[in-house]
């Protein structure tokens, strides 16, 4: 992948509090799986900027896969045997790839509707995959119901 911008970048936020199954999965793995942010300072001809990006590393789907089926095992031994039995046909498998591939296409009816991507990468040694998108924090949305939203880092308590 190549850089957009300068070298000067500073981590800034806390990692993802979206996804404990791409927690565990990094954290078994020793990848670097998982949301990571950043905040890269640019030179641009009107003066320096920052930029404020999501990294977001995708673990292999295998891997993935194997830490629904340990938790859904934790949690109860029948919902572990039904993960395990139907581990393909739970949204993870080729997530690493179809991700990925979506922030790859070049059309606007998806594009416009999604963060921006400033790149993706491929490990081949590792199986990993992942992209950087804008950081949508502090976005207002609109919710469920026409209700508005904002949009940011913390986490918060399910009611």
């Amino acid at each position: 992948m190549t850089p957009c911008g300068s070298p000067a970048s500073s981590a800034w936020g806390a990692a993802s509090a979206h996804s404990i199954i791409g927690e565990l999965t990094a954290w078994r793995s020793g990848e670097g799986a998982g949301l990571h942010r950043l905040r890269v300072a640019l030179e641009r001809r009107a003066g320096r900027e920052s930029l404020d990006l999501v990294i977001k590393a995708k673990p292999r789907d295998e891997d993935a896969m194997d830490i629904a089926v340990a938790l859904a095992r934790t949690c109860d031994a029948e919902l572990g045997r039904q993960v395990a039995a139907h581990r393909t046909r739970i949204g993870l498998a080729a997530s690493h790839l179809r991700e990925p591939a979506i922030y790859e296409l070049d059309d606007s009816r998806l594009t416009r509707h999604m963060p921006r991507c400033y790149g993706t990468w491929r490990s081949d040694s590792s199986g990993g995959r992942g992209m950087v998108l804008e950081s949508l924090d502090g976005l207002e949305l609109m919710g469920l119901r026409g209700r508005s939203a904002r949009l940011d880092a913390r986490p918060h308590p399910v009611p």
